[in-house]
């Protein structure tokens, strides 16, 4: 049977003298995380069940776990719980903790169908073991919704008081010490801080993204090591009256050796992968493009973008029962052909916009797109995207992905503040277009190739991929396939030794399809 969570009272009725000899093995020591080197703090990244060094071990004992759960049942504050029907393990997002060679952890998300946002977070953690088993361990979170905002964001939390643990596999823990009695059990937490990636922060800095001083991938996160810790109760001979004047002091191990488990709370970070975050909105938004009550109208603009000078565009309404579009029409000003204006329906659901780019521009949408879509997604709550027809065939569309988001990136950096041009291009004397600008000029000066053959429509791709996962912005840009399907791009980091430049490496980034 398993243990009840966090505090449970076993009775015996004689002491060993083996405890005796484990009473000082447990102390906490809270500067232990300040004193160790670098090689045995514990550090952390995020990563799916293919990408572990140990699947070939985790992989049974998750099947086994898996059989458990069809018959398991627990209580969490005087509450049954059931974890047969509607419960998977996340194995795409794994929170991997290692400490030197011979500690490490693997966090798993319990998904659950149709849970509320107030309902507990749910993480089943193996944590290695010497002889190359693994401890099972289910942690419930009882965070708040805010609380849960934080950790969805890259934050911390303090974990103090707010888990329970649930040991499913009994026996693992003070050896055989459990089978005897008058012992007081309880978990028991510490808190520690990872090194961030780079080895610089050790203290829970924040992110230069966030207004800290790291640059790394990963920056310093909070660690809670969960222990099982024993300790004698006072005997008939009088030993203490806590039971530990007589010898039965604490025991079981501290988060420095193998006997506790590290672990991070784990709510899964959609805005970490931007291809999970954007693969429905996409979806919809290729619907929408491929609705044939629109096709005559959405033809026509493909025309135009090929073989006409000025832009046109089309507002795409739903009534309610079909989904519908006007002729496409233009400002046919000859002083300002690239510009163009949508008149909204006053009747009917504004779904999506669409307009042409002529061939004396770039193909993929420009600054002032991109911020017509944010005002937009503001503006109408039904708005979902605004797609380019552009002179080569290409389709792109800017997708809404978090409306939340898109309107508070908005509010972050204006329009007037960071475009310049009339909107044509992102002022570089603002964080938003340095970044982007970083990215677009390492294709059009040539120190990255052109995957696609053309620098420009790389370098644009690219920086709108990169500053829209940067800043995560509540929407991404998306571009049809070979099949006329819209994939939305990622970026994705790689190295390049630039041509000529002596062995010079830069880090480029590059507008991935996503799958």
């Amino acid at each position: 049977m398993m243990k009840k969570v966090f505090s449970w009272l076993l009775l015996i009725t004689t002491l060993s003298l083996t405890l005796y000899s484990c009473r000082n093995d447990y102390f906490p020591d809270q500067q232990e995380a300040s004193t160790i080197s670098n090689a045995f703090r514990y550090t952390y990244k995020r990563i799916s069940l293919e990408e572990s060094k140990h699947k070939i071990n985790l992989v049974p004992e998750l099947q086994k776990i898996n059989e458990k759960f069809k018959t398991l049942e627990t209580f969490n504050l005087g509450k049954s719980v059931k974890y047969s029907n509607g419960v998977s393990v996340n194995t795409d997002d794994v929170i991997y903790i290692e400490r030197g060679t011979n500690v490490h952890s693997y966090t798993f998300h319990i998904t659950r169908e149709n849970t509320s946002p107030d309902a507990p977070l749910e993480n089943l953690v193996l944590s290695s073991q010497p002889d190359g088993t693994y401890k099972e361990l289910l942690i419930t979170y009882h965070f708040t919704p805010q609380e849960k905002e934080v950790l969805a964001n890259g934050g911390s939390i303090d974990t103090k008081g707010k888990l329970s643990v649930e040991e499913l596999n009994p026996g693992t823990y003070s050896g055989g010490i459990l089978n005897k009695s008058d012992i007081s059990c309880e978990w028991i937490e510490e808190s520690y801080y990872t090194a961030c990636s780079e080895g610089q922060h050790f203290n829970g800095e924040l992110p230069k993204t966030q207004g800290g001083p790291c640059k790394a991938d990963q920056p310093s996160t909070k660690v809670t090591v969960v222990i099982h810790r024993c300790k004698a109760l006072p005997a008939s001979t009088a030993l203490g009256d806590d039971g530990t004047g007589g010898g039965g002091g604490p025991f079981g191990g501290s988060g420095g050796n193998n006997n506790g488990t590290p672990t991070i709370p784990n709510l899964p970070l959609d805005s970490k992968d931007p291809c999970k975050k954007a693969k429905i909105p996409t979806n919809n938004v290729n619907n929408i493009l491929h609705t044939s009550t629109i096709s005559s109208e959405l033809n026509a603009l493909k025309q135009y973008a090929a073989n006409d000078h000025y832009e046109y565009g089309t507002a795409i309404i739903s009534t309610g029962t079909t989904i519908i579009a006007q002729d496409p029409y233009s400002n046919n000003d000859p002083n300002d052909p690239g510009h163009f204006s949508i008149n909204v329906p006053s009747i009917g659901d504004y779904l999506a916009s669409a307009h042409s780019h002529p061939s004396h521009g770039a193909p993929p949408p420009s600054v002032r797109d991109l911020y017509n879509t944010l005002q937009s997604s503001q503006q109408y709550l039904t708005f979902q995207s605004a797609f380019v027809f552009s002179s080569n065939g290409t389709i792109y569309a800017f997708v809404i992905t978090d409306r939340d988001k898109a309107i508070e990136f908005l509010a972050t950096y204006p329009f007037l503040d960071n475009t310049k041009d009339e909107g044509r291009m992102f002022n570089t004397n603002n964080v938003l277009g340095i970044d982007f600008n970083e990215v677009y000029n390492n294709y059009m000066t040539g120190r990255l190739p052109a995957y696609s053959g053309n620098s420009q429509t790389d370098g644009l791709e690219s920086g709108y991929a990169y500053v829209l996962e940067k800043y995560n912005s509540g929407i991404s840009l998306a571009k049809t396939d070979g099949n006329g399907n819209l994939k939305a791009l990622s970026s994705t980091p790689f190295e390049h030794i630039i041509s000529s430049s002596g062995g010079k490496k830069i880090i480029g980034y590059k507008a991935q399809p996503c799958p």
